[in-house]
């Protein structure tokens, strides 16, 4: 769960909106994508995402493999839930800019997708499923 100021004693109390809670994918040089994560998310089953704001994920390989597809977040053969998240700026060159799903039970709700891309061998800036 994001959106925790500090002081809270319940999760009831946190504000995702005012205090944002970002898993970035710019974990190399900041602003340069180049050595970005190629997947900032790869849910488990069963596992919840509540409040969070997912950025800067980086799929650019073009191999047989995932590495070109699911930027923000990439999930096969699992079930979860993604609730109160922004999906931001987030590229892959092989397909769902922001989310690649294959084979899930996924649920997204009260979800915001914005500037998320995809390159010419792909398709779906927000959602490949």
């Amino acid at each position: 769960m994001g959106g925790f100021a500090g002081g809270e004693i319940n999760s009831s109390e946190r504000n995702f909106s005012t205090n944002e809670t970002i898993l970035s994918g710019d974990i190399g040089v900041t602003d340069k994508d180049t050595d970005n994560s190629f997947h900032v998310v790869v849910p488990l089953d069963g596992s919840v995402l509540d409040g969070f704001i997912i950025e800067d994920g980086n799929a650019t390989e073009n191999y047989s493999d995932d590495r070109g597809k699911g930027a923000g977040l990439w999930a096969e053969k699992v079930g979860f839930e993604i609730r109160n998240c922004e999906f931001r700026n987030n590229w892959a060159l092989q397909g769902g800019g922001a989310v690649w799903l294959s084979e899930v039970n996924a649920t997204f709700s009260n979800c915001i997708f914005s500037f998320n891309q995809t390159g010419g061998t792909g398709s779906a800036g927000a959602i490949w499923s």
